[in-house]
């Protein structure tokens, strides 16, 4: 029993997907340190990942592997205990749980990528905000005699 290389290449773009989910899960926890950069980068390697899941799926739907067994008359190969392949008919098989989970996944990047994004503004509207309110009340002053960069306190 071959696998066939539409198979391959399906099984290759979820692979991807759930690495680029990995990386992003990863990104997304550095916050403390990359805030908003960290949240974007994590958004995009969502992105990424929500662009592979759909790729899986559309060679899903357009495979004929698949629409063969949707189709009354096809058979499946399985094997048997003894260690022999056979012929399992099929009864017209609706989309199995392999589309369902495709689909989930693509509806949960997507929802991930956007609440990503608004996370990343979010983070870089409160470090605006922090900043602008140290500028106010900072307790020094710049001093032109000590130099271009250097700053005294007051």
């Amino acid at each position: 029993f071959k696998t066939i290389s539409s198979i391959k290449a399906i099984q290759a773009f979820i692979l991807l997907a759930l690495i680029f989910l990995m990386f992003s899960a990863c990104a997304g926890c550095a916050v403390r340190v990359a805030k908003e950069g960290g949240v974007r980068i994590a958004a995009y390697l969502t992105f990424v990942s929500m662009i592979c899941t759909v790729v899986a799926f559309s060679l899903m739907a357009t495979n004929t592997w698949y629409s063969d067994l949707r189709n009354v008359g096809s058979f499946i190969p399985l094997k048997g205990s003894n260690g022999r392949y056979f012929a399992m008919p099929t009864r017209g098989w609706n989309y199995g749980p392999s589309f369902v989970i495709t689909i989930c996944v693509f509806i949960w990047t997507a929802l991930s990528f956007i609440y990503f994004l608004i996370a990343a503004k979010m983070i870089s509207e409160q470090v605006a905000e922090v900043n602008d309110n140290t500028d106010e009340h900072a307790d020094y002053a710049p001093s032109p005699e000590v130099g271009k960069n250097a700053v005294a306190q007051a």
